[in-house]
């Protein structure tokens, strides 16, 4: 353990990677405890971590230890720090004496909500185990709008409901409770919480629940407003116009949001600035880019084509990355109709994708047919050009 400590480090990282192969006993558990109280130089709330291990060592002797030296854990400064509260709470969940484990677990969850850390091991075990989840779910419920354990208790409690361990009913009497809650999480801009909230808003089906809902539409984060507004369209109450015009400026909601309202047949609320080729284009772009990995999508102008035996318009695009030393790459969105009012492109032809050479300006038609033939969907003619 002392090399843990090593301010050397190249020591450090080659006791780092040997510990993994250590399997510590009961017997050990009065030297891994004393190490929860000291600082490491890798210290952080990453799991992969000195202390990380230290923790996790002790969660596999966890059945040696008491309710209170768990509670003790759980409040110790250090576990804080480093966001592992939630880890003690999974011990607690798990304790051989369940029904104690979870009513200690309960009364530290109110007592002092974790201000840090992520509540994923604690959502995995009361997936796995409903019984244990519905038994916490009192103290669960009170930090409904809670930040940081708000996605646990608002996914909890779908979770619940939907698979029949949790009755809507017994929740009629926490409804202000959640609202309330809900008032305060539409502050914190946690778009994942926020999700979860309103899909639990959306089951008490009350009219006080609705109008939380509506609220949501104003969210700083589109995230969150697109949310609300699939909701809301979804329950037949029409969404605010002038969040409809904001969603449809953002292309990462452009199509999304068009496609919600024409199912609806509440185009009218559809901005006509953003219903144009070059707009979709640009959406369907960037949609196609689901791991983000270009931050900037600039436009490069329509061409047209032989595709699929006749002439197509494909619109195209200069992509660039976070990196200024990597080369752009070209981006093509289409076919698109010579109808211009036409903004969408039929699923059946959609050719959107990325050219697989950096970009040549200069020879942007002949990388367009290029890029349709290496798809193999292109004009015959293109397939036997390329044979």
């Amino acid at each position: 353990m002392a090399v843990l400590h090593s301010n050397d480090t190249a020591v450090f990282n080659k006791a780092r990677k040997k510990m993994d192969e250590v399997a510590f006993t009961k017997h050990d558990l009065p030297l891994l405890l004393e190490q929860v109280n000291t600082v490491f130089p890798d210290d952080s709330e990453r799991y992969n971590t000195a202390g990380g291990f230290i923790l996790e060592s002790i969660s596999g002797l966890a059945q040696y230890l008491s309710l209170d030296k768990k509670a003790e854990l759980y409040n110790n400064k250090m576990i804080q720090k480093r966001g592992q509260q939630f880890n003690v709470l999974g011990m607690l969940v798990n304790d051989a004496d369940t029904a104690a484990g979870i009513k200690k677990a309960g009364e530290l969850l109110l007592a002092a909500p974790p201000q840090k850390g992520s509540p994923y091991l604690l959502t995995m075990v009361l997936t796995r185990h409903k019984q244990k989840a519905v038994a916490l779910y009192p103290a669960l419920f009170a930090l409904a709008g809670d930040s940081i354990s708000g996605y646990t208790v608002c996914m909890m409690a779908n979770t619940l409901i939907d698979s029949g361990y949790l009755s809507l009913e017994k929740l009629t009497e926490s409804i202000p409770l959640v609202i309330a809650k809900s008032r305060e999480q539409r502050l914190r801009e946690n778009g994942y919480s926020a999700y979860n909230i309103l899909r639990l808003l959306k089951k008490f089906k009350t009219a006080e629940a609705w109008e939380e809902i509506k609220q949501y539409q104003y969210s700083e984060s589109n995230y969150v407003r697109n949310q609300a507004v699939e909701l809301l369209c979804e329950h037949d109450i029409t969404p605010d116009a002038k969040v409809i015009d904001s969603l449809a400026a953002d292309k990462y909601f452009r199509i999304a949001v068009y496609e919600l309202l024409i199912g609806k047949n509440l185009m009218q609320l559809y901005p006509k600035k953003y219903l144009t080729q070059a707009y979709f284009a640009e959406s369907y772009m960037a949609g196609y880019d689901e791991d983000d990995a270009y931050s900037k999508i600039i436009p490069l102008g329509m061409k047209k084509t032989l595709y699929k035996n006749r002439m197509q318009k494909f619109y195209l695009f200069e992509l660039r990355g976070e990196d200024p030393d990597e080369k752009p790459s070209l981006g093509i969105a289409g076919p698109f109709s010579d109808n211009n009012d036409i903004a969408t492109i039929n699923e059946e032809s959609n050719a959107v994708g990325i050219y697989s050479e950096p970009l040549d300006k200069r020879n942007l038609e002949t990388q367009l047919v290029l890029y349709l033939i290496k798809r193999k969907i292109g004009p015959r003619q293109s397939e036997q050009d390329e044979n």
